[in-house]
């Protein structure tokens, strides 16, 4: 791994993703408008056991729409609700809706999904 470069925990092959994003020339289909951003978050999955949520993991986000966003990492979303904030700063969150989680590159030594949500609503911490 010593010769793998990593973005944000994020092996950089994936950066691939983020330039696709870029790619697409098609009618749009959602809402609203997605814009490509690659920033680094904080994703807080729900923990039903605590009714609160669990342990972060880093993420990175591809797209963000005024109603959502897309992130890349290496944890699959096997949840219903997250909790994302800014990897800089954990003092706001935004509770979100786990629409869809799909693999987008599986190699020996690494997983990597894209996960979509929609926001919910904002929380001070």
């Amino acid at each position: 791994m010593d010769d793998q470069l990593m973005c944000g925990g994020i092996s950089c092959g994936a950066i691939t993703l983020f330039q696709e994003a870029t790619d697409y020339r098609g009618p749009e289909r959602r809402e609203h408008r997605r814009y490509p951003r690659s920033i680094a978050v904080n994703v807080q999955p729900s923990d039903p056991r605590q009714n609160g949520f669990a342990r972060p993991f880093v993420a990175v986000t591809r797209e963000v729409s005024r109603s959502g966003l897309s992130y890349i990492s290496s944890t699959k979303a096997d949840f219903e609700r997250i909790a994302i904030s800014l990897k800089d700063d954990a003092s706001r969150m935004v509770v979100c809706r786990v629409c869809e989680c799909n693999l987008v590159q599986n190699s020996e030594s690494e997983k990597t999904y894209l996960t979509s949500v929609e926001f919910l609503y904002e929380r001070h911490v």
